[in-house]
C-alpha cells in the first residue's frame, strides 16, 4: 500500500494514492505499508514528510500520523485488543488505570500549555509570546502526530471491528512497554500512600488507626481525589499504618523472591537481553537486542520515519515497533546521526522508590521523551543529557547509546563511543563506558542495574544480599552466559546466533532450576513447572556497515534454533493451547527467518555476513 496526503490553498487535506496527487495540491506526507506478518513475522512501514518550506512541521507530523493510522488500522485494532487483554490481568491486581489516565491527561495538558497548542491551531505560548524550547516543541509535534493517527484509526475502527480510541487511549497503547511498571507505580494503594504523605506535610499526623487505613482504601476505590478537611484528617491518621504495611509487604516480597518467584516477576516486569560487542582487533562493532514479552504482543512492524523537522539532529530513523505505536518500546533505534540506541528494563524489585513520584503531570509520556532524545541528540552524551533532564521516575532502564560516527575499524575506540545510562525513581546515573568496552570486548545487559546507587533504589542490592548471584549485576544467569559466549562473537552471523541463544537444557547457566527461562532468548512456554507463552519474542542486530544504510537484521518469534518452534494451536486437535492469552492477528506457527530491514524495504534472508542494504 502506497498512500499520500496533500493540502490545497484552502488547507483541505486530500488522501490519495502516492502518485495521484493532482494539480493544485501540495504533497505533505506519503507512506508505504506492507503487512507481511504471515510471510516473515513482520509488518513494514515507511513514512516520509515533505521538505517544502510552505508545509508547517505541525501539518507534517499530523499527516504522518494520519497515514500510519489509515494504512495499519487492522493491525492497530489487533494489537490494542491483545495489549488490553494483558493489561486487564495487571489491572485486576492494581486498580491503577484511572490514575494512569489522569497522569496522561495532565501531561497532554502540560504540553498544550507549554506550547500554546489549542483547538483549531497553535497560539503563542503564554510566556510573553516566546517560542517554546526545543524539547517542548518536539513534544507538541509528537502530540500532533498522535492526533493524526487516532483520527485516522477512529474513521476505520468500525470497518476493522475495533473500538474507537481517545487520545489518552492511544498514549496508553504507546506506553505498552511500561504498562506493568505504570500499574505498579500508580497502583491505587501506592497513589494513596503518596497522597497521604502530601496531606501530612503540614503536620496533623499524630493519630494512627487501622480503621482509618481501611476508609482510605475505600475512598480511593470510589475515585475520591479531592478531600474535605475531615477526610484529610482521616488520611493523616491512616498514613503511618499504611506506610508500615507497605514496608512489611515489600520486605516480605524480597524475602520470598526465589528463582520461581523471580521468573514469575520477570514475565511481568523484566524485559530483554542486549549486547554491545566489539569484534576482535576492532574489526567491527555490533549492537543486538532481544525483546522479552508475552507472545500475545508479537504484532510487530519495523518502521522508518523520515521527518524533516526544524531543530532536529536526526531526520531519519529506523526502529522495531508495534501497530499504532510512534516509538519502539523494545527499544531499538538506528538513526542517521550514527547513533544506535537500545535498553533493557531495570527490574524494580521494590515499589518503595515510587513513593517519591510527584504525580503532578508536568513531564511528558516516556515514549515521547525517548523519541525527542532520538531527534535532538547528535552524540551519546547529548542523548543521555536529554533523557536525564526529562526523567519521569518510570520507564526505568539501562540504556546503551553507541555512536558509530566515532568507530573506525582496526583502531582503538574513541571516548564517547558507548554511553550507558541507568534510571530509577529519583536517580539517573550515566557513564562513558567506552573504556570498559575496549578492555572487555563487550557490554551485556539483562535487566540488572550495574551502578550501585541504582541497585540500592530498585531493591536489587537487598535481593542479592538475600538470594545471591540470581540478582547480581554481572553473575546472574544471563550475565554468566554472556560472560562465557560474548567473547566468541566475531561476525554478524555470530551476533545473530548469540541474540537467539537458548541451549536449554544444556545452557552455560540455566539458573537455580535449570529452566529455559534463563537464556538470552528465553522460552517460558517450554518450562516444565509453569509453562506460559512469555519470553524472547524477537531479535535485532546491526553493525558498522548496516548502520551507514540505516539497516538492521530482524527476526520475530520465539527462538527455534535447536528448539521446537512455538505455535498457538495443537498440531493434532487444533485446540487453542493458551486460551488466556489473546493473539489476534498473529500466525499460528512461528518458524520465521531473519529479514533485513532497510529504508527501501524488506530484503529476504541474506548470507549473514553480507552487507547489502538495498533491494
Amino acid at each position: 500500500m502506497k498512500v499520500a496526503l496533500s493540502v490545497d490553498s484552502g488547507l483541505r487535506l486530500h488522501l490519495h494514492p502516492e502518485d495521484e496527487a493532482g494539480s493544485g495540491w501540495t504533497p505533505v506526507a506519503w507512506a508505504t505499508y506492507e503487512n507481511t506478518v504471515q510471510k516473515n513475522g513482520w509488518g513494514y512501514l515507511s513514512v516520509h514528510a515533505s521538505e517544502d518550506p510552505k508545509v508547517s512541521d505541525d501539518l507534517k507530523v499530523y499527516a504522518a500520523g494520519f497515514l500510519e493510522g489509515f494504512a495499519s488500522a487492522q493491525q492497530i485494532r489487533d494489537f490494542q485488543h491483545n495489549a488490553n487483554g494483558l493489561m486487564a490481568k495487571d489491572e485486576a491486581n492494581h486498580q491503577a488505570l484511572d490514575n494512569i489516565r489522569s497522569l496522561f491527561q495532565a501531561e497532554a495538558a502540560t504540553i498544550c500549555n507549554k506550547t500554546g497548542l489549542i483547538a483549531g491551531g497553535t497560539a503563542p505560548p503564554a510566556a510573553a509570546g516566546a517560542a517554546p524550547e526545543l524539547f517542548w516543541e518536539h513534544a507538541k509535534l509528537m502530540l500532533l502526530q498522535a492526533w493524526g493517527l487516532v483520527d485516522a484509526y477512529n474513521q476505520h475502527a468500525p470497518k476493522v471491528k475495533g473500538v474507537e480510541m481517545s487520545l489518552v487511549d492511544l498514549i496508553i497503547l504507546n506506553s505498552d512497554g511500561e504498562t506493568p511498571e505504570l500499574e505498579k507505580a500508580y497502583d491505587f494503594q501506592e497513589v494513596l500512600l503518596r497522597q497521604s504523605n502530601r496531606e501530612c506535610a503540614g503536620g496533623d499526623c499524630e493519630e494512627d488507626s487501622s480503621d482509618s487505613n481501611t476508609s482510605l482504601l475505600q475512598m480511593q476505590r470510589r475515585g475520591s481525589t479531592k478531600l474535605s478537611s475531615r477526610s484529610r484528617r482521616g488520611v493523616a491518621r491512616g498514613r503511618r499504618s499504611l506506610a508500615a504495611a507497605a514496608r512489611a509487604r515489600r520486605r516480605q516480597f524480597l524475602k520470598g523472591l526465589d528463582d520461581k518467584a523471580w521468573l514469575k516477576f520477570r514475565a511481568s516486569y523484566g524485559r530483554c537481553s542486549a549486547l554491545v560487542r566489539l569484534a576482535p582487533n576492532s574489526s567491527d562493532l555490533f549492537v543486538g537486542h532481544t525483546t522479552f514479552s508475552d507472545y500475545s504482543e508479537m504484532n510487530r512492524i519495523f518502521k522508518y520515519y523520515d521527518l524533516p523537522l526544524r531543530g532536529s539532529a536526526s531526520r531519519r530513523m529506523g526502529f522495531s515497533s508495534y501497530p499504532g505505536v510512534m516509538g519502539s518500546t523494545d527499544d531499538y533505534y538506528v538513526m542517521d546521526t550514527g547513533l544506535v540506541v537500545t535498553e533493557t528494563t531495570v527490574s524494580m524489585l521494590s515499589d518503595e522508590a515510587f513513593d517519591k513520584l510527584d504525580d503532578n503531570g508536568t513531564t511528558v509520556p516516556d515514549y515521547m521523551r525517548i523519541m525527542i532524545a532520538n531527534r535532538v541528540a547528535r552524540t551519546g552524551a547529548e542523548w543521555v543529557g536529554s533523557m536525564t533532564k526529562s526523567a519521569t521516575g518510570t520507564y526505568n532502564s539501562q540504556w546503551m547509546v553507541v555512536d558509530y560516527k566515532l568507530f573506525e575499524p582496526g583502531r582503538s575506540l574513541k571516548n564517547g563511543t558507548l554511553w550507558v545510562l541507568e534510571q530509577a525513581p529519583g536517580v539517573s546515573h550515566s557513564q562513558d563506558a567506552t573504556q570498559r568496552l575496549q578492555e572487555t570486548g563487550f557490554w551485556a545487559s539483562e535487566n540488572r542495574g550495574f551502578f550501585d546507587d541504582i541497585r540500592a533504589v530498585d531493591g536489587e542490592a537487598d535481593a542479592e544480599e538475600m538470594h545471591g548471584d540470581l540478582f547480581s549485576a554481572l553473575r546472574n544467569p544471563r550475565g554468566n552466559i554472556f560472560n562465557k559466549t560474548a567473547p566468541e562473537v566475531a561476525t554478524l552471523a555470530d551476533m545473530r546466533t548469540e541474540m537467539r541463544r537458548n541451549h536449554w537444557p544444556h545452557e552455560v547457566d540455566g539458573g537455580p532450576g535449570n529452566t529455559p527461562d534463563h537464556a538470552i532468548a528465553a522460552r517460558g512456554d517450554l518450562s516444565k513447572y509453569d509453562p506460559a507463552p512469555n519470553g524472547g519474542v524477537d531479535s535485532k542486530v546491526t553493525n558498522a556497515c548496516l548502520v551507514r544504510a540505516l539497516a538492521a537484521d530482524a527476526i520475530n518469534g520465539p527462538t527455534h534454533e535447536g528448539l521446537p518452534a512455538f505455535h498457538w494451536l495443537d498440531n493434532v486437535t487444533g485446540k487453542n493451547l493458551y486460551p488466556d492469552y489473546p493473539h489476534d492477528g498473529l500466525p499460528d506457527l512461528w518458524n520465521f527467518g531473519w529479514v533485513r530491514m532497510t529504508p527501501s524495504g524488506e530484503l529476504p534472508e541474506l548470507p549473514a555476513d553480507a552487507c547489502a542494504a538495498s533491494p
